[in-house]
């Protein structure tokens, strides 16, 4: 900041330009965003990156709701039946079996020939064979739906999750441009009145208002960066008069006519 007194009595700012402080500020603000960014951290740390940035929500759920649903359809004899289906079973076949001998009973009481009854007990058998393979797909079927329905609830809550952080992101970011422009007004409100030749004075309490208000947009760069999807959430062509007012108040900061 210069020390010698600014003779532009219709000058719109006390320091138009940054100075090397501001800059540097402004560079370790895209340095971090980049390092912070999904180029590096996301690659580098990729579940400290959502952690920190993508907030994904029920991951391990999900991840295990996945693999649940993946081992199912692949390899059907990779689980076992319900209780409930596996005594529902055992005592069908416990009757169906009991019916079936009383029943061979009574065709031998009836002098059934041996081929006859062996041909029975085979028929019998394989019905009741197929009763319990209908019972177990219609088991797996409906295992397979529950498991599809938990992934797709576990997705729908990650996905919330994901743009509930992403909007707090945002609102860190307009929290930060309000303070950008609070910090400019402040300066055209604290700036020393000019002297009757039209001179004003760079005043120092003024010169750490403006280095707070390059860190701030250092900051606002940094999140950014390091959260581009963040700012897909938002309208482009208000991203775009973001960017365009931050930029201005982080680089021109607001000043009183002589």
């Amino acid at each position: 900041m210069p020390d010698e007194p600014i003779a532009q009595p219709d000058t719109v700012t006390l320091w138009p330009w940054p100075d090397a402080r501001h800059i540097y500020l402004l560079a370790a603000g895209i340095v971090l965003g980049v390092l912070l960014g999904p180029a590096v951290m996301g690659r580098a740390l990729p579940h400290q990156y959502e952690l920190l940035f993508d907030a994904p929500g029920p991951t391990a759920e999900l991840d295990a709701a996945r693999a649940q649903l993946l081992a199912a359809r692949q390899d059907p004899g990779a689980w076992v039946l319900s209780p409930e289906v596996a005594a529902e079973l055992e005592q069908y076949e416990t009757l169906a079996y009991d019916a079936m001998e009383a029943r061979i009973e009574t065709l031998r009481s009836l002098n059934m020939t041996p081929a006859a009854l062996v041909e029975e007990r085979e028929q019998s058998e394989q019905k009741i064979l197929e009763r319990r393979v209908a019972r177990e797909t219609r088991e797996r079927e409906q295992r397979l739906l529950q498991h599809a329905r938990d992934v797709t609830v576990l997705e729908l809550q990650a996905s919330v999750a994901r743009h509930e952080h992403r909007l707090k992101l945002i609102g860190i970011q307009m929290a930060l441009v309000l303070a950008l422009a609070a910090f400019a007004i402040a300066e055209a409100l604290l700036a020393p009145p000019a002297d009757r030749q039209g001179q004003r004075i760079a005043s120092p309490r003024l010169a750490h208002l403006v280095t707070i208000r390059y860190a701030l947009l250092a900051g606002w760069l940094t999140l950014a960066i390091a959260q581009p999807a963040a700012l897909k959430q938002v309208n482009p062509y208000f991203a775009g008069v973001l960017v365009a007012v931050v930029l201005v108040v982080g680089l021109v900061p607001l000043g009183k006519r002589a």
